[in-house]
């Protein structure tokens, strides 16, 4: 029989290895190999290796012996722990509660997938030429819906798009465009913007309300240009006719019955050729929420007398003046999901000409979204204004973040004269704000000063 060369190669490899181990050499020659008995040279390794390693040895061996179970349950935390976190539980039980009901829901809504559908729905709205969002109208305005089309084939260059609310609040925009460039009509109604006198010392009780009523033709071009790593430049400018109409306010007391001295810009259309430029350099970065990075932008506007050529029904202008807007926030975060310390401040700046005055739509204001979230929307009118908020944004749970923030501002005839530390109105609040792993749902929070308390929310548009 022929033996397969493999064999003897198997043999002569394993007389081989087994020479290399010096008290195993005899074994080889006179006895049988036993495959089951500890190697001598490893007994013998032991005993010159100490007790430690022979107790390492007997470790490793295998053991029969029942395992080793505690007498009774091991508390997670003793009575002492407790009690001194006992108060911590107390006060964060409502968030710990919400933060139980909103991460059981969003897993019930990713289960059944809802939100796969839902984000299907939106992504495939758009190719069929409709757009469905929620309403950006501002404050006190109600339940608001935006709706959209876009012209289908070549013709999606054409957008048209429709915002409305309970509170009669309505905004139109009808826009051609081909690359950066585009030409947009557009026209607002906003029948009841309150407000409460000029200056930081107004009289929280003298509230009053207008309505304004504008439309405006724009050519305007933007680009957007890739800068160094994350950092994204946007460029802008535009130019167009802008016409304005002060009117009564339809809630009960119109700003011509507390202010008298401000009836005379009632019912009068002023128009304006407006042109500027803006730029915004953006290096914020991270998700759900930006987390790190900051954004610098300069707007600088110019309301100036119109052409009779490019107006849109009149060349009535009884003032010109020019508006600057600077914008500056940063943000930084620390361990994981991350934790946000945040803070910005914008500062806007109106340079009248000859006569001083502005419309009460274009003075600069704070209250409500604008700013000083804590007080009424409109609470301070005047010509300029600086405001600042510092924001703290942290998890509560998988599905939820919580949003603590401060503001501090105020409205001035002249802010680089003016504005003083004394002089600034504080605002606070909180927010929830649910999640997903991409974006930020919405927020519903409470915002509080020293005249007021309000409830905020929003669905959308939050970052």
């Amino acid at each position: 029989m022929k033996i397969p060369p493999a064999i003897p190669l198997a043999f002569a490899l394993l007389v081989t290895v087994a020479a290399t181990l010096p008290d195993a050499r005899a074994g080889l020659a006179g006895a049988a190999l036993d495959f089951d008995a500890p190697l001598p040279a490893t007994a013998a390794a032991l005993e010159s290796a100490g007790a430690a390693d022979s107790s390492d040895a007997d470790v490793m061996r295998t053991n029969a012996a029942p395992p080793w179970v505690p007498e009774r349950p091991i508390p997670a935390a003793t009575r002492w722990e407790t009690a001194v976190r006992l108060p911590g539980r107390i006060v964060t039980l409502p968030f710990s509660a919400l933060g139980y009901v909103v991460e059981n829901s969003m897993v019930h809504l990713e289960e059944e997938l809802y939100i796969t559908k839902l984000v299907y729905l939106l992504a495939l709205l758009p190719r069929l030429g409709v757009l469905v969002t929620p309403a950006s109208l501002g404050d006190r305005t109600g339940l608001g819906l935006g709706a959209g089309v876009v012209g289908p084939g070549r013709l999606k260059l054409l957008k048209a798009n429709v915002d409305a609310s309970t509170g009669k609040y309505s905004s139109t925009r009808l826009e051609a465009g081909y690359g950066p460039v585009r030409l947009q009509y557009g026209y607002d109604w906003r029948p009841r913007e309150r407000f409460f006198g000029l200056g930081m010392e107004t009289d929280d009780q003298d509230e009053a309300t207008f309505a304004s009523q504008s439309q405006h033709l724009r050519l305007s071009c933007r680009d957007t240009m890739a800068g160094r790593g994350p950092v994204r430049v946007d460029l802008g400018a535009w130019v167009g006719p802008r016409e304005i109409v002060t009117r009564t306010g339809r809630e009960d007391e119109s700003f011509d019955q507390v202010f008298p001295a401000l009836a005379g810009s009632l019912d009068q259309r002023v128009e304006h050729l407006t042109y500027g430029a803006d730029v915004v350099v953006d290096g914020r970065s991270g998700r759900p929420h930006w987390s790190r990075g900051g954004r610098l932008r300069l707007r600088v506007e110019r309301f100036d007398k119109p052409i009779e050529a490019l107006a849109l029904r009149t060349t009535s202008t009884p003032f010109q003046f020019t508006r600057l807007e600077y914008l500056a926030e940063g943000g930084a975060s620390f361990h994981r999901d991350p934790r946000t310390v945040r803070l910005a401040v914008r500062v806007v700046d109106h340079r009248p000409d000859a006569s001083g005055a502005l419309l009460v739509p274009d003075l600069a204001v704070l209250g409500g979204r604008e700013g000083l979230a804590g007080f009424e929307p409109g609470r301070f009118h005047d010509s300029d204004l600086v405001v600042g908020k510092l924001s703290y944004i942290f998890p509560l749970a998988i599905r939820l973040e919580f949003d603590l923030h401060a503001e501090a501002g105020g409205v001035y005839g002249d802010v680089w004269k003016d504005a003083s530390g004394s002089s600034l109105r504080w605002s606070y609040g909180v927010a929830l704000r649910p999640r997903l792993d991409t974006a930020v749902l919405g927020a519903i929070g409470v915002d509080w000063s020293q005249e007021t308390v309000r409830i905020r929310y929003s669905l959308g548009g939050v970052e």
